[in-house]
């Protein structure tokens, strides 16, 4: 069987009823929302190539994995279904797909190892001296019908281009529908350029945002634009994400924020509460229906640059009733009421014109008080990206323990009025708390491990807490300056996950 690797961006019809041809094996790589241009990314990309065997398509049944017009495996070989597959005589042997029929098709799931152009060759042949057409598609997205007269032999192949797609990073389906049949097919062979390209959502396609928040250093002033550069200072990097944060009565932007927004390859995140009460900020309120108001006035003062808004953050803290699946302390009000002052902060900047704000939901992930994430959730709707705020705390914790709590459960309750996988995921703080130095610096080192073996796929954030706490970055917890945790923490941040290809 040949391992298949592609991208999302082709979902490719192909009438096809295989025979044999095309060696087992394929080449192995060499190398959302409304994309825009990145003036984040670094040049000298490479590319690659891999290899789709014909006869490999999915094995999900007819009309899922294939459509074939005629009952039974002509060629009887390599598998059973419906579709016809025979040896293949072309170089390298192995199997081909024949005895196309007009309407007939195959499907192909398959991994794109990176966000870039993707061109598609048909490798088929013919002993018809009739046309015979093609199309291929990926997802849905279909290149435009393919015609020829490739007509030397039936086991004698021609390459035939059917054109190229810009694809995600990530798994995608290729179809290829036979229009005109009359043709034998070996294989497609698939050939990449990487585009690294941040969408219209701040989704970076090749890698997580690195960011941080920061006010935990001794030796700087404390006003934040002092801390940034002293952090970014430390890491020798600028990072691309800047954390703010706003309490109850407090409005973005202020004239540092603005700074962040100009400063190229920046993106700022700030954390903003309407009201301390979430009922207030419901639309009953006229005084805090002025105050959403002149925030959306104010943000969209910087467009078109775009800004990160989490609105109400770690909402869990704050709940004060409306749920019966655990203890709450907090004095906002019910989940209902969060729910309701979010419709009416985004119908209030849609009134408004906004259109350069991301939208963050951003809890705090802490496992007890899962049962009420669903209740919380704003809605697919209103929400860009998901956030959460783990921290790593002793030695019997790890990086991937933390994170993957809240990441597994999102991905495990996901459904169809609350699609969290449909989502972009984030820290909006991370970090270690109240640990050891021994334990401060595997933290650093795991999550370097995570992130350049992708352990979480979805995460395409990671934003430190580097406070005047117990997660403070490069001092003990005595207050002592720790040259061994910057550099375990300066590791993590020049990692090549981190970096554009």
């Amino acid at each position: 069987m040949k391992t298949r690797s592609l991208s999302s961006a082709l979902t490719a019809l192909l009438a096809l009823t295989v025979q044999a041809c095309g060696e087992l094996g394929v080449a192995a790589p060499t190398a959302e929302g409304d994309e825009v241009p990145s003036n984040f990314l670094e040049s000298g990309l490479t590319g690659g190539s891999f290899r789709i065997q014909a006869e490999d398509y999915d094995r999900t049944g007819s009309g899922a994995g294939f459509f074939d017009t005629t009952p039974g495996n002509t060629g009887l070989a390599y598998r059973t279904d419906d579709v016809d597959v025979q040896a293949c005589g072309d170089v390298g042997g192995g199997f081909n797909v024949g005895w196309i029929r007009d309407t007939e098709w195959t499907a192909y799931t398959f991994t794109a190892p990176a966000a870039g152009d993707y061109t598609f060759t048909a490798r088929l042949a013919s002993a018809l001296s009739t046309t015979k057409q093609l199309q291929a598609s990926v997802d849905g997205r279909a290149l435009p019908v393919v015609s020829t007269s490739v007509a030397a032999g039936w086991q004698v192949y021609s390459n035939v281009a059917l054109g190229t797609l810009t694809l995600d990073k990530g798994s995608h389906t290729l179809k290829v529908l036979a229009v005109v049949g009359g043709y034998n097919l070996n294989h497609f062979d698939v050939s990449y350029t990487p585009v690294c390209t941040v969408t219209s959502k701040l989704v970076n396609t090749c890698r997580p945002w690195l960011g941080a928040w920061a006010e935990g250093s001794l030796d700087a002033a404390a006003d934040t634009a002092s801390q940034i550069a002293k952090h970014e200072q430390r890491i020798g990097r600028q990072v691309d994400i800047v954390h703010t944060y706003h309490p109850p009565g407090s409005k973005p932007l202020s004239s540092y924020e603005r700074e962040v927004i100009a400063r190229a390859n920046t993106i700022l995140l700030t954390n903003w509460k309407p009201a301390a009460k979430w009922a207030d900020a419901d639309g009953r309120s006229a005084s805090v229906n002025a105050f959403i108001d002149s925030t959306a006035d104010a943000l969209k003062s910087v467009a078109p640059k775009k800004v990160m808004l989490a609105i109400s953050h770690e909402p869990e803290d704050d709940v004060s009733g409306g749920v019966t699946c655990t203890k709450v302390s907090g004095s906002a009000g019910t989940p209902a009421d969060y729910r309701a002052m979010w419709k009416n902060v985004r119908a209030r900047f849609d009134a408004k014109g906004v259109t350069n704000v991301v939208y963050v939901w951003n809890t705090m992930g802490y496992k007890g008080w899962f049962c009420m994430m669903k209740d919380l959730y704003p809605g697919d709707a209103l929400v860009d990206w998901i956030m959460w705020d783990p921290y790593i705390r002793g030695a019997n914790d790890s990086f991937n323990q933390s994170i993957g709590s809240f990441y597994s459960w999102l991905e495990a309750n996901s459904d169809a009025t609350h699609n969290f996988k449909s989502k972009p995921y984030g820290l909006a703080e991370w970090g270690t708390w109240d640990s050891t130095q021994p334990d401060a610096y595997r933290a650093f080192d795991d999550a370097k491990k995570a992130v350049e073996a992708n352990t979480f796929p979805n995460l395409k954030a990671l934003v430190i807490f580097d406070a005047r706490s117990g997660s403070r970055i490069a001092y003990s917890l005595a207050g002592d300056f720790d040259a061994t945790e910057v550099q375990h923490y300066r590791a993590y941040a020049q990692s090549a996950a981190f970096k554009d290809p």
